[in-house]
This record gives C-alpha cells, structure tokens and sequence, in this order.
C-alpha cells in the first residue's frame, strides 16, 4: 500500500488531478514544504495544489529512487519543466508517513542545496 502512494502522487501531478493528490492525505494531515511553509488538512493541501495547477496547467514529473519502510516512504520527484531548475529540471526529496488508513498523515519536501556562481 505504501509503496503505492509515490507513483500514485506523480500521476496525479502529470494529470492536474487537485482530488487525485489530495485525496492521498488525511483529513488531519501536515504538509511541510521545501519553502518553510507549512499546510494543515486536506482542505489546505487541496488549495495549494489547485493554486499550482491553476498556475501551471501542465507538470512533467516523474518518480526517481523510492524507499519504503513501512509506514514511511521516501522519494524522488523530478520536475522536468521546472523554471527553477538547471537545464529545466528540479528535484525534491518527499518524505511520507502514512496513518492507520494508508493515507499520508505528514508530508515534508526537501530540496536541494544549489550554490550560486
């Protein structure tokens, strides 16, 4: 179940599917982004993903490396038209964990440390 939850996320973000993505996270859910911001229930996570498809219509992502422990999983998402990446392409770690119904209960993303020349 867990294991399905990051393929699942990046068909959502490829679609524009604001219920597909939200509907992985609990009512109560924590989203912590790679920004610093944080979002509380579903409510919030499906706000801030209707804004992002509403500003971008179209997301090319793909699913790097996966870890899966359980209850956590770890994985990669691979932005490939992103306007902040180099040649086009950003990354995040995401970091799941999931309640008792499969669902995500805390997400945080991470993003890498690029260094300015």
């Amino acid at each position: 179940m867990a294991s399905s939850i990051p393929q699942r996320y990046i068909d959502g973000l490829n679609s524009a599917d604001v219920n597909a993505v939200s509907e992985l996270f609990s009512q109560g859910s924590q989203f912590l982004g790679g920004d610093g911001s944080k979002r509380v229930g579903r409510k919030a996570i499906h706000d801030f993903y209707a804004n992002v498809f509403a500003n971008r219509k179209t997301l090319k992502t793909s699913l790097g490396r996966v870890i899966d422990e359980g209850r956590r999983v770890a994985f990669e998402v691979i932005v490939h038209d992103s306007p902040m990446g180099a040649n086009g392409q950003a990354n995040s770690l995401d970091l799941v964990e999931l309640d008792d119904d499969g669902l995500i209960a805390h997400k945080v993303v991470f993003y890498p440390q690029t260094r300015v020349k």
